[in-house]
């Protein structure tokens, strides 16, 4: 049993450690829940949001989503919905 204990803490630390030293290549800031999708067009679609919006950035690879075309698909400036917008599950 303590050996079983000792194991779950060994495993949570190194989970934490990896999770907090974590960083998005594509979005280091402003590129909260990343969603990728590769469509049949030849593009790679990146959908993120931010504080008051949700953006699509289109590429042709993956590395190209860093730079890619962007564009604000939602945008709103009421205060009571600002920081809930989600992306897809």
């Amino acid at each position: 049993m303590k050996f079983a204990s000792a194991v779950l803490l060994a495993l949570s630390a190194v989970s934490t450690a990896l999770a907090a030293s974590f960083t998005n290549p594509l979005r280091p800031k402003d590129g909260s829940d990343p969603f990728i999708v590769y469509s049949g067009d030849g593009y790679y679609y990146l959908l993120t949001t931010e504080w008051t919006n949700i953006q699509v950035t289109r590429s042709k690879t993956l590395g190209g989503l860093k730079t890619g075309e962007t564009k604000v698909v939602w945008q709103d400036s009421t205060a009571s919905r600002c920081c809930n917008g989600m992306s897809p599950a």
